[in-house]
């Protein structure tokens, strides 16, 4: 090879890199390699052919370009390409160590190519070869990038949540944090949590929702436990994906008349039973909820469980503690708080003191008499009754009713707590 043609090679190799190295993407730098090797060599018909099947090719008219001839050459079989009009033209090809495996090939009506010109469109698939794997690594890490990021703000949603549920949060502001979070993590429109009616199992209610509009919250409020997406979420106890949801058989008519276009569910469970389900929606064509997406939905539904959970348990422990009709601790609250009392104190090796206070004729307010329910005293009047414990006596029976702002009468069937003596 002498000298000059050493120097063209180099200087088409510079800028066939050039060229494929400045594309962003797999296809648009095995478009540019084609028209770039094309043009160098001044062929009439350039390939690329990657698994088996021709991705891109200059030469021809859109759509019409021979498949089964250019594999053939791709994969050795001929040694010409016959081209309308030209007859059969030599061909040369450098092969693409990639996965899939490929050839980047052209022909040209002249006279066959030089070994020089062969080289030099090896380097070039070579080039090709390292510029794809580098665009593949770097879309790699975009995605894993991407990935990430979506974790972190996942991250980020369910700590919002668990922290509302560590601070004690009301439940209902619970429910609205996962509903809002849910909608603005996947980035829909809309979000809602749906529980079961608690007087009638065979329906749902709507206890809350993100991004949809007043009158249709109004509208889908209570519905049948297996109507829309997440009825048949609830019914079939998994993941519910509606890509398509204008024709989907489970679509409510209310939404399907809204335009929505897409919508995903997930179940939410209680003690091991289905009693709800926490649903996005989207309005924008096209939308098609991914792996990660329906992951995190499963983990938001997964919040709602938790939630859910967690207040009737701190409602069981009120209740095992606390007395039904006044709310105030209980005996078993206060034999609770004197063990441990006691247990510190002999770890201290400290005295304890129990103050005991005890009111009298307080079964007059918290047990019922023989002759109706039992009463319970507000103020009175100087002039008037002072009730049971202020003395002398208790009003008479009218005074339930003539006298509403000072005596309250109040049924009960709750029996009183008996705190130890001493």
């Amino acid at each position: 090879m002498t000298a000059s043609a050493g120097s063209w090679s180099t200087q088409q190799l510079i800028e066939f890199l050039a060229v494929v190295s400045s594309c962003s993407d797999e296809q648009a730098a095995v478009r540019a390699a084609v028209e770039r090797a094309a043009e160098a060599f001044e062929s009439e018909v350039g390939a690329v052919v990657r698994g088996g099947r021709v991705v891109s090719a200059v030469g021809f008219p859109d759509g019409q370009a021979p498949q089964a001839d250019l594999l053939a050459v791709a994969e050795g079989a001929r040694a010409q390409l016959d081209l309308p009009g030209m007859g059969a033209c030599e061909t040369a090809v450098a092969v693409l160590d990639e996965r899939p495996h490929g050839q980047l090939l052209l022909a040209r009506s002249c006279d066959g190519f030089a070994p020089e010109e062969v080289n030099l469109l090896r380097g070039m698939g070579r080039v090709l070869t390292l510029t794809l794997r580098q665009l593949r690594t770097l879309d790699e890490e975009r995605q894993l990038r991407s990935d990430l990021q979506e974790r972190q703000k996942l991250l980020e949603q369910l700590s919002k949540v668990q922290r509302a549920i560590a601070n004690r949060a009301p439940l209902q502001e619970v429910l609205d944090t996962i509903t809002a979070g849910a909608a603005e993590l996947l980035g829909d429109e809309t979000a809602g949590l749906r529980l079961l009616d608690s007087d009638d199992p065979h329906y749902t209610l709507l206890v809350s929702s993100s991004g949809l509009r007043e009158e249709l919250a109004k509208q889908l409020w209570r519905i049948p436990f297996a109507s829309g997406v997440a009825g048949r979420s609830m019914v079939e106890g998994g993941l519910v994906c509606v890509d398509d949801y204008t024709t989907a058989a489970e679509g409510l008519d209310e939404l399907t008349a809204d335009e929505l276009q897409a919508a995903m569910a997930a179940p939410v469970f209680e003690e091991g039973q289905i009693v709800g389900s926490l649903v996005i929606g989207s309005y924008r064509p096209g939308r098609v909820y991914s792996e990660s997406e329906r992951a995190a939905l499963l983990s938001f539904a997964d919040h709602v469980s938790l939630a859910l959970t967690d207040a009737t348990t701190l409602d069981a422990v009120r209740q095992a503690f606390h007395d039904a009709l006044t709310g105030l601790p209980n005996r078993a609250l206060f034999l609770d708080r004197l063990e441990h009392a006691l247990a510190r104190a002999r770890r201290g090796q400290t005295a304890l003191a129990v103050l005991f206070v005890d009111l009298d004729r307080f079964k007059l307010i918290t047990t019922p008499s023989a002759t109706g329910p039992a009463t319970s005293c507000w103020s009175r009047r100087p002039s008037g009754w002072r009730g049971p414990f202020g003395r002398p006596t208790p009003p008479p029976a009218s005074a339930a009713t003539s006298s509403p702002c000072c005596w309250k009468t109040t049924p009960t069937t709750a029996t009183p707590p008996r705190w130890p003596r001493g």
